[in-house]
């Protein structure tokens, strides 16, 4: 509200006159209006934005997946081609090994009264760590040894090391016959040997 001049002695104050008012109000709309269309203006480049990501999305999704299933499609190839290749011996002499492994570790086990190893590593999430962490300990060598051939392999094949089909190679020889076997032969030592209490994992 504006105060006149012409005010009164008596400390009443003049009413501003009526121009004045719609000059305020008249301003007031203006910011609002002009708040308003920056508003609009930047909810108009947001939804703008969100119709670009939403087009490009599925493009780029399209696209990983046809990447992904090209590298499993020529993976898998290229490991069936594996026995019939360079290093096949490689197929019979490292399953063998991690099989004399989990013989080892399973008698093992079996002496010490352990539950079977893949079992217990499954349902039992106190002593999961404890159990991989001691595969481990028997297997990181065959596993790496056979993670160097297999790069080996593929220099002299492709030329070039896929470190995906590396893992996944040196994994199948050498880390699943040890974990599947090891358990088993547990349980068959344990019919034999008799009398043995069940404990935990050490």
């Amino acid at each position: 509200m504006i105060v006149l001049k012409g005010a009164t002695r008596t400390g009443k104050v003049a009413q501003a006159p009526r121009c004045c008012q719609w000059l305020e109000t008249s301003h007031l709309l203006r910011v609002t209006m002009q708040d308003e269309i920056l508003l609009l203006t930047l909810t108009g480049l947001a939804a703008r934005a969100t119709l670009k990501i939403v087009r490009i999305c599925p493009v780029m999704i399209r696209a990983d997946m046809s990447m992904i299933i090209d590298m499993v499609v020529r993976g898998w190839d290229n490991f069936v081609a594996r026995p019939t290749g360079s290093l096949n011996l490689r197929f019979v002499i490292q399953p063998s090994i991690a099989t004399l492994f989990a013989v080892r570790a399973g008698l093992r086990d079996a002496r010490a009264g352990r539950p079977a190893y893949l079992w217990a590593a499954v349902t039992n999430p106190g002593y999961r760590w404890q159990l991989l962490h001691g595969g481990w300990k028997d297997m990181r060598t065959p596993f790496l040894v056979a993670a160097a051939l297999d790069v080996v392999y593929q220099l002299i094949v492709h030329r070039f090391v896929y470190p995906l089909e590396l893992v996944f190679t040196a994994t199948l020889l050498a880390l699943v016959p040890y974990f599947i076997l090891r358990g088993p032969v547990n349980r068959i030592a344990r019919l034999f040997l008799g009398g043995v209490k069940s404990q935990g994992p050490t």
